[in-house]
């Protein structure tokens, strides 16, 4: 029955955009139900919101049972009340009647419901009252994020012997973690102390921008210092001249140009849905498939797009990076010397790399396996992804990088 409904509607002119969106509406307080008088049992639900009754009110007045001038269709308003009720929408299939006109008033009804424009981030809020408490711990990390990685900024940048091409990159590995958690985290602090989660739209985008944009730049840091270590060891005699900034920079434009315009894409496609169930983003800041998952339109071009994303940027630089660590320690074994020195210079970046992709993979699979998965443990997973680097990075490359080490602790004592 609901298929023969199903293929009903399907038949109706609708376009793409009014199509998806009579799919893929999520139930809220009101329901609109559409069904063929000739088979009732068949239909489905969508939301809609004030957009709605204004359209019926306007065809039918106050009284709602009506039937719509000059087409087949009826609007009944049913429940105690407007605000607690639902809309049922039947059409009827009348000879006299176009497909193209009887489609006109579902489009119509679609052009007429209002999309939120202001947003709440309600991460964690299933602890209720105890939710201020994440305050201390957050704070702490938010602390020694931006403490560890100015240190090792300023370090790097005012001693001239550190101004070797790796040290410079892990100079630009701080300032990428020393960055992030400003983008998000005060705010963050402020919802859990004050309960602050409003955010409008465009500050919704800007921060999702943001945030995706400086993250990208984890792992292709990574993928220059592992183009570093490479020609440090595979190639020692040209390293100088394949690490000098205009030979280098055809490793540098291609990357970054790739981040620019992946995640411009994906945010921008984020702001042409329409958000018109809920406005409740099941998160602490605003992360994109949190934000894509209220847009009651189709979400399918986002969510490839979300995809190839992940696949492009971490996936394809971890990729290369293991890659690359393979031909390094073929050379290393090949050449039976220096092993030792070229194992400690390496095994750095290597645990900053298995830590930012353990972290990474499990916040991304958070989103994509829900079933059983509290959604507060989403939250915590895709918060840490991007926290708990800026803690741990500057931490590992200070202790584990021999030049810079001595530089801290010479800064500290002083």
């Amino acid at each position: 029955m609901a298929n023969k409904s199903k293929r009903y509607f399907n038949s109706l002119s609708l376009g793409s955009d009014s199509e998806d969106a009579i799919h893929r509406f999520p139930a809220e307080n009101h329901e609109l139900r559409l069904g063929a008088l000739c088979d009732p049992d068949a239909f489905w639900d969508f939301g809609v919101t004030e957009g709605i009754k204004a359209l019926s009110q306007r065809y039918v007045g106050d009284s709602f049972p009506e039937r719509l001038p000059n087409t087949t269709s009826y609007l009944k308003l049913h429940g105690p009340s407007s605000a607690e009720g639902y809309l049922t929408l039947f059409y009827i299939g009348d000879p006299t009647r176009t497909q193209n006109e009887e489609a006109f008033l579902i489009r119509m009804a679609m052009k007429n419901v209002t999309s939120h424009k202001h947003f709440i981030l309600d991460g964690f809020g299933e602890l209720g009252a105890l939710r201020p408490v994440l305050f201390l711990p957050f704070s702490v990390m938010f602390v020694v994020s931006l403490s560890a990685n100015s240190l090792l900024l300023y370090v790097v940048v005012s001693r001239r012997s550190l101004h070797s091409p790796m040290c410079v990159l892990i100079a630009g590995m701080a300032l990428v973690d020393l960055s992030l958690p400003v983008f998000f985290v005060p705010h963050m602090l402020l919802s859990f102390l004050f309960d602050w989660r409003g955010i409008s739209l465009t500050g919704c985008l800007v921060q999702m921008y943001l945030i995706h944009f400086v993250a990208a730049f984890q792992s292709t840091l990574l993928v220059w210092m592992a183009l570093d270590r490479y020609f440090a060891i595979c190639m020692p005699l040209t390293y100088h001249e394949q690490m000098a900034l205009p030979k280098f920079l055809r490793f540098i434009v291609p990357l970054v140009v790739r981040n620019i315009l992946m995640i411009s894409l994906f945010v921008s496609l984020a702001g042409t849905l329409s958000f018109c169930a809920s406005n409740v983003v099941n998160h602490c800041f605003c992360e994109h498939m949190a934000l894509v998952q209220l847009a009651c339109g189709s979400t399918a071009i986002n969510n490839l797009v979300g995809l190839m994303t992940i696949f492009l940027n971490p996936v394809a630089d971890f990729i290369f990076i293991a890659a690359s660590y393979v031909v390094i320690f073929s050379s290393v074994l090949k050449s039976g010397n220096s092993g030792a020195k070229a194992l400690h210079t390496c095994v750095t970046h290597i645990l900053v790399i298995m830590a930012s992709l353990t972290i990474s993979l499990v916040a991304f699979l958070s989103y994509r396996i829900t079933n059983g998965l509290p959604a507060a443990v989403r939250v915590f997973f895709s918060t840490m992804y991007l926290l708990f680097p800026s803690c741990f990075n500057p931490i590992i490359y200070g202790m584990r990088t021999a030049g810079i080490k001595k530089h801290i602790l010479r800064t500290l004592t002083c």
